[in-house]
């Protein structure tokens, strides 16, 4: 049970940082469409789960180098898929102005 509470914090805290990079490019990569600026989100996203989890792969030294490139890619697709929702949210939600003045509209 201790297990799956974590790796829903986990995927929880990914989706986070999937929104809190598209909300990163919104603000630095303005000129970029929203298309753009979510795809390279879930792509960075993608590219840190793979990179975080990349020493278990490296880890084991009886296997064959193209297993641990399989699992490297099936985890940064996984990644990808699974932080492109918050990037697409966050994209979104980041063109639209900021709602200063309209309290009593």
């Amino acid at each position: 049970m201790k297990f799956v509470v974590f790796i829903l914090f986990a995927v929880v805290l990914f989706v986070f940082a999937s929104a809190g990079i598209a909300a990163f490019l919104a603000i630095k990569a303005r000129h970029a469409s929203r298309r753009r600026r979510t795809v390279w989100a879930s792509v960075l996203c993608g590219a840190l789960l793979a990179l975080t989890l990349l020493g278990f792969a490296l880890s084991d030294p009886g296997d064959d180098g193209w297993q641990g490139a399989a699992a490297m890619t099936i985890i940064f697709f996984v990644g990808t898929v699974l932080a492109l929702p918050a990037a697409w949210m966050m994209s979104r939600l980041a063109e639209r102005p900021p709602p200063v003045g309209d309290t009593f509209d």
